[in-house]
This record gives structure tokens, C-alpha cells and sequence, in this order.
């Protein structure tokens, strides 16, 4: 015990002779680290130490001090020098014991920290046995026995849906409780769904589109899987709008099949949706912020209050979409199909339209055409209904012979430089 004391003693002198060290190792650094006491303040944990280090050295000196007294005066003649000599043995008792508390200190930290190390490890090992408990249920299968038609009875393996929905929430919940390991368990989620909607049916639009028709279609469209949806859902409510980067994509769903599932209130901002099949889906207060939806089949989703704020939705259709209070502030909506879809209350400021068929939206005001742009003549002209009008400020484009990229530039330009006159007059 004295050895590792004063082996201690010395680091701490060397430590605070050379507080740098020599080749780069900080030994008080080190000290810190062994004693489970990384976060403490260098200068607090550099103090504490000094008043160890003084009390060691002073009960050091107080029991040397009263040994010798009491080896000087070890055979006492009168009644009060025994009862003094008692007196010392009771000081070198309390002395000795107070100095053995001080001493196992630094031993008690480093078992301490020992200890946690140990308690972290093994909570880390159950997490990760947790996550591939979960991850293999995602594959799970069942037995089932189905009859065909010539009543035949056969054994087949399906799918076991409620145990791969169980699973889904289970890595949910593991993601809560280890933020660190969210990408991990999103992109695995996401591949999970990207594979296996492949292997579902979509519902197309019907070929005569009108309100009965379209009404009729909608009434029939069914999520296809409810693990499926379990799995979204997880990936959706994994991230707070607070912490989106919205430089760093995360989500990859391209070519997913979402139809008819519910997505309320969940965070998709800046993900990759190209080509995805949202038909009939719930997203009420969906956020879709810098969202690429390039493509994507969104015809009868329900959008009530969804921020589609910068969204890209080249050629997306959106048929029959429910848009009311929705926000389309500052998107790209080029191509973008949105016959029969209710736009009430929807804002669109700064949103760029050309090719967009409008002829039968539904609720669309001329305030909300006033607070974008768009084409009104030549290559791209918007389709409005027979009682609005082309605001003024909007873009006139040329023919298709003058080329299609050309074309597009010159109503990039055209639209930054009427986002400008905007802001300024503001």
C-alpha cells in the first residue's frame, strides 16, 4: 500500500512540475482518466489533488509525531502521564485510521470507475443483443395451413406480419434509448421497406378520371402491410425538426411502395422519395421540407397542414390530393399533375409552376396564384381554371423549338430576379 502511495505521490509531482509531460502524455491527463474523472475540470481535479496531497503529507507527519511520543515516553511513572500516554494510543488509533481512509481514496475511485466501465460494457452488449433479437424477428416467419379450392389442405410459410411489427417497434424504442445508433437502425428500416414493398401491389388511377370515379378508387386503396407502416412510422418519428440537417440527407425511400399508409405528424425533411407510391396515404402534418418527391405517385393523399416547403416535386402527381392548409412555399412543382386536388387556404408563396395542370383544382384563389410564379404563355403554360387568371408578374416563355434546358434557365433567371424585386419591396 505505501509503494502504489507514494508511486502516486510521485506522479502527482511530476504532474505538476511538467504539466505538459514530455512526448505528448499528460500524466495528470492520465491519473484523471484511471480515476473515472475525465469531466472533471483539469484545474478543480489538479486542487483536489493538492488538498489530498496536503492531508496525506499532514497525517503522515502526525503519526510519525505521535509515534515518537509515545515511544519516548513508553514508560510512564505518575497517573497523569499514563493517562497522557493512553491519550497518544487513541490519537495513533485515530490517526491511523483516518490516514487509511485518505490512502484508499484513489483506490476506491479507480474501482469506481472500474465498476462502471463494467456496467457500461455489459449494458452495451445487451443493446446489441436486443437490436439483433429485433433485426431477426424482421425476417421472421410462421407456419400456416390454407385450403385451395379442390379442398386440398396444405402446410405453406408466409410472412409473420405481427411479429415483424412487433420488431419494427422494438428498434424504436432501442433508438430512443441510443441516439448514437439512429442512422444505423433507420437505414436498415428503410432498406427493409425499400425491399419488400417491391413485392406489393399499387393501385393505379383509374383511366376515366373524374370526382365519381376517382371517389370510388380512393374508397378501395389498403395499406399493404402493416409492418410496412410500423417501420415508416419508426423511421418518420425518429428525428425532431430541431435536429434535421437539411444538408444531409438521411432517409432513403426511393421506389417505396406507401400507398394508403398512415404517416400522421411524422418527419420525412430532405429525404430521398423518388418514384415512391404515397397513393391514399394519411400525412396530416407530415413535414417534406427540402423533400425530393421527383416523380412520385401522391394522387389522394391526405396532406391537410404538410410542409412542403423547397420540396421537389418534378412530374409528381398529386391527383385528387388533399392540400388544404398545406404549405408549398418556395417549391418546385414543375410537371406536377394537381387536377381534382383541394387547395384551400394552401400556400404557395415563392412556389414555381410550369406545366402544371390546375383546370380542375379545387378551391384555388387568385391570391394564391398572385403569391407564385409561373408561366403564363409559351413552353410550360400553367392550366388554370376558366375563372382565373395569369397574374401579371408571371414568366413568358418561348416555343419548344428554342430547347428545353435553354428554356428552363431563362425561367430560373427570370424567377430570381422577381424573388429579389419581391424582397425588396418588402
Amino acid at each position: 500500500m505505501t509503494f502504489y502511495t507514494v508511486a502516486f505521490l510521485t506522479a502527482i509531482g511530476w504532474g505538476w512540475l511538467f504539466p505538459s509531460g514530455i512526448g505528448g502524455v499528460e500524466p495528470l491527463g492520465k491519473i484523471r482518466e484511471g480515476l473515472g474523472l475525465r469531466k472533471l475540470n483539469s484545474g478543480l481535479f489538479l486542487l483536489c489533488v493538492l488538498m489530498w496531497s496536503l492531508v496525506f503529507l499532514l497525517l503522515i507527519f502526525g503519526l510519525i509525531l505521535v509515534i515518537w511520543q509515545i515511544i519516548w515516553g513508553a514508560n510512564p511513572l505518575y497517573q497523569n502521564e499514563i493517562w497522557d500516554w493512553r491519550f497518544l494510543i487513541a490519537k495513533l488509533a485515530a490517526l491511523t485510521a483516518t490516514l487509511g481512509a485518505v490512502v484508499a481514496l484513489p483506490f476506491t475511485l479507480v474501482r469506481l470507475a472500474i465498476s462502471r466501465q463494467q456496467t457500461r460494457h455489459a449494458e452495451e452488449v445487451l443493446f446489441h443483443d436486443k437490436i439483433t433479437s429485433a433485426t431477426r424477428d424482421l425476417h421472421a416467419r410462421r407456419q400456416a395451413t390454407k385450403q385451395a379450392d379442390t379442398a386440398d389442405v396444405s402446410d405453406t410459410w408466409e410472412d409473420d406480419i405481427v411479429r415483424r411489427s412487433i420488431a419494427a417497434g422494438t428498434l424504436g424504442r432501442l433508438l430512443e434509448q441510443s441516439p448514437e445508433n439512429r442512422d444505423d437502425i433507420i437505414s436498415m428500416l428503410c432498406l427493409y421497406v425499400q425491399e419488400l414493398s417491391k413485392w406489393t401491389q399499387n393501385s393505379e388511377l383509374p383511366s376515366n378520371i373524374n370526382s365519381s370515379s376517382l371517389k370510388d378508387w380512393k374508397a378501395q386503396l389498403r395499406s399493404a402491410r402493416r409492418d410496412l407502416e410500423k417501420a415508416l412510422q419508426v423511421v418518420g418519428q425518429a428525428f425532431q425538426l430541431n435536429e434535421i440537417i437539411l444538408s444531409t440527407p438521411r432517409i432513403d425511400l426511393r421506389h417505396a411502395n406507401l400507398q394508403a399508409m398512415d404517416l400522421n405528424k411524422t418527419n420525412f425533411s430532405n429525404s430521398f422519395l423518388q418514384h415512391a407510391n404515397m397513393r391514399g396515404a394519411e400525412m396530416r402534418k407530415v413535414n417534406l421540407q427540402s423533400t425530393n418527391l421527383n416523380s412520385a405517385k401522391m394522387d389522394a393523399a391526405f396532406l391537410r397542414e404538410a410542409n412542403l416547403k423547397e420540396a421537389h416535386l418534378h412530374n409528381t402527381s398529386l391527383v385528387n390530393a388533399f392540400l388544404r392548409k398545406a404549405y408549398l412555399g418556395e417549391a418546385d412543382l414543375d410537371g406536377v399533375d394537381m387536377r381534382f386536388s383541394d387547395l384551400k387556404y394552401c400556400r404557395m408563396d415563392r412556389a414555381r409552376l410550369r406545366f402544371v395542370d390546375l383546370s380542375n383544382a379545387l378551391n384555388l384563389r387568385q391570391t394564391q396564384l398572385n403569391s407564385c410564379y409561373g408561366v403564363r404563355s409559351g413552353y410550360g403554360t400553367v392550366i388554370l381554371p376558366s375563372h382565373l387568371k395569369p397574374p401579371a408578374h408571371w414568366h413568358e416563355a418561348g416555343q419548344a423549338s428554342e430547347g428545353h434546358q435553354n428554356l428552363r434557365d431563362r425561367f430560373d433567371r427570370a424567377y430570381r430576379a422577381w424573388v429579389q424585386r419581391r424582397s425588396a419591396q418588402s
